[in-house]
């Protein structure tokens, strides 16, 4: 996934971890987030974490992914929101 990693190198607030195949034709990429971000918790309203998550699906599922995802004829693509310790958070599905 060369655009996230071409994506990320814009960003101070992002490390790719991992991209892997779940199944046939459907990835997983594993975003590790800055510290400073704010993320989905379970102490949140679930209004506030369907905020956080809708912008986090805004941040990663860009114009440029999408057509890739439709260029390769992608199943399924999602990007997993991890913290510094490993936990994840929000999950945007891009397809």
């Amino acid at each position: 996934m060369n655009v996230y990693n071409t994506f990320i190198s814009n960003r101070n607030d992002l490390e790719l971890i991992r991209v892997y195949e779940t199944m046939l034709n459907s990835y997983v990429i594993e975003l590790r987030v800055d510290s400073r971000m704010e993320v989905s918790e379970v102490s949140n309203t679930q209004a506030q974490n369907i905020i956080l998550t809708t912008r986090w699906s805004a941040l990663v599922c860009t114009n440029e992914i999408l057509a890739l995802i439709e260029k390769h004829d992608i199943f399924a693509l999602s990007v997993r929101q991890v913290d510094q310790f490993g936990g994840e958070h929000s999950i945007a599905i891009c397809n």
